[in-house]
């Protein structure tokens, strides 16, 4: 990681496992490569609206691709504590993806 780049990042994970498990909830495959074009089809939504970057849960070290909830420094942090402490609402626009999404939670930051 580059020096002045944060440690941590709040936001929505992008959970292929949930992704996974709706796909098998509905009759159909989850195939690794099903799986992927849904994670890219969510990323290529986020690409215009919010930063993604990359993100690993601080329980269970699983990588994520972290949708941050805001704009500039605020999702961006060196404390797990004051990250935790903010409040920082969920976009609406993202309201409609939470069953695929993990969060809101603090990730440690892999990298953009």
């Amino acid at each position: 990681m580059a020096k002045g780049d944060p440690k941590y990042v709040k936001g929505y994970g992008i959970d292929r496992a949930k992704i996974a498990a709706q796909m098998t909830q509905m009759g159909g495959e989850a195939t690794d490569g099903r799986v992927l074009f849904v994670v890219q089809g969510i990323l290529q939504m986020m690409v215009n609206e919010y930063c993604v970057v990359g993100g690993q849960d601080l329980q269970n070290g699983l990588a994520y691709n972290v949708i941050s909830l805001a704009i500039g420094d605020e999702s961006f942090g060196d404390s797990i504590e004051e990250l935790e402490k903010k409040d920082i609402p969920i976009p609406n626009y993202l309201r409609s993806l939470e069953s695929a999404l993990h969060g809101p939670t603090v990730f440690e930051f892999v990298g953009w």
